[in-house]
């Protein structure tokens, strides 16, 4: 029978980079649709502009997407493992 130990507190501590990171494409996603919104429509016509940009807000947003499920099932998954340990620890 073999032991497995997972450090909760570390993983934890890497949901809360995790959120940094989303915080950072958010930041980036938001300054892409106020540059889109802000750009002259001549400007946007241009080599196909807005397309662009509206694909590079939607990508970032994807990936904001991503960012959080990956934090939200490594917390969820600390958590369960924290609680399934200490009612293990109480019941030996």
């Amino acid at each position: 029978m073999s032991v497995t130990k997972i450090n909760t507190d570390g993983v934890i501590t890497a949901g809360d980079a995790a959120g940094s990171a989303k915080s950072k494409v958010s930041a980036a996603k938001n300054g892409v649709a106020d540059v889109r919104r802000r750009l002259d429509g001549a400007v946007k016509a241009r080599r196909n502009i807005d397309a662009r940009l509206a694909s590079l807000e939607k990508l970032l947003g994807s990936a904001e997407e991503q960012i959080a499920g990956v934090r939200a099932v490594a917390d969820s998954g600390a958590n369960h493992y924290r609680t399934a340990d200490d009612n293990l620890k109480k019941k030996f």
